[in-house]
């Protein structure tokens, strides 16, 4: 079945899902990054340099699937929206030093490939009927239609194999957090542990919890990364509540960047 069967089939609609994988959508990506760079164009102007015909189910659907991946912004609305490449695409594009780690990202954004990673990542992947079975039956809410349950598992390990992705990454990570603990196990009581982070898949890929030990006993757990509103949305609060139950405190009035704070991979 062709991508634009498959799109236009009239069946009952399953989940969200990209409909290419992360390859074609970067190849789409520089097509537009080649004739436009960054700026912004008429989303049916950008079809049509796909050789698309705007506005067609296909051609949307790719749009959205760029979205999903991180590549591609859009504003405005109905005809008059316009699409442009993200920092993320322009930086993949131009092979800049973060690619591959952008590239690994990206493979994971959609939120159907980090529900599936994080489900089978840890081990090698299992056979296509066992991810389609998953798909179909398993998995709560929604479930995928037949007739796109096959290019669903094509499009995910089409992806997760060019984004190079494997499950080192996550069972080093796991390594390093059991002997952590078994570290902490054995630490004097009162002792102050090191900050730890635990690695899970969201909707942008990898995304952490980072545990951060209090001078009272406490901890506390930042998502990272994050936004630069969640940046100035923490500041803001952490800055309120300075001396609501604490009236000194043994750590300099500095901004703090969670992101350095995480273990080196």
């Amino acid at each position: 079945m062709s991508e634009t069967d498959e799109i236009t089939k009239k069946r009952v609609r399953s989940p969200n899902h990209p409909v290419v994988d992360l390859k074609t959508a970067i190849e789409r990506a520089a097509v537009l990054h080649g004739d436009y760079k960054k700026h912004a164009v008429l989303i049916g102007r950008a079809q049509q340099r796909w050789k698309y015909k705007p506005g067609s189910s296909v051609a949307d659907q790719t749009v959205a699937a760029l979205r999903a991946y991180g590549l591609l912004r859009v504003t405005g609305t109905g005809k008059q929206r316009k699409v442009a490449i993200t920092d993320a695409a322009d930086r993949i594009i131009g092979n800049a030093p973060d690619r591959d780690k952008l590239i690994r990202e990206a493979a994971l954004a959609p939120p159907i490939h980090g529900e599936l990673w994080e489900k089978y990542g840890q081990d090698e992947l299992p056979h296509d009927d066992v991810i389609r079975e998953y798909l179909r039956w398993e998995r709560e809410g929604k479930g995928f239609n037949e007739d796109v349950v096959g290019g669903v598992v094509a499009r995910f390990k089409s992806t997760i194999a060019f984004a190079k992705l494997d499950s080192s990454d996550i069972i080093e990570e796991e390594a390093e957090h059991e002997n952590e603990t078994s570290k902490d196990e054995h630490a004097k009581p009162g002792k102050k542990k090191p900050a730890k982070s635990k690695g899970i898949t969201g909707p942008i890929g990898m995304v952490r919890d980072l545990d951060i030990p209090l001078q009272n006993g406490g901890v506390a757990t930042f998502p990272v990364p994050m936004t630069s509103a969640d940046h100035t949305l923490l500041a803001a609060i952490l800055e309120g509540l300075k001396g609501v139950h604490i009236k000194e405190l043994s750590v300099p009035d500095t901004e703090v960047n969670l992101e350095n704070a995480l273990p080196e991979e």
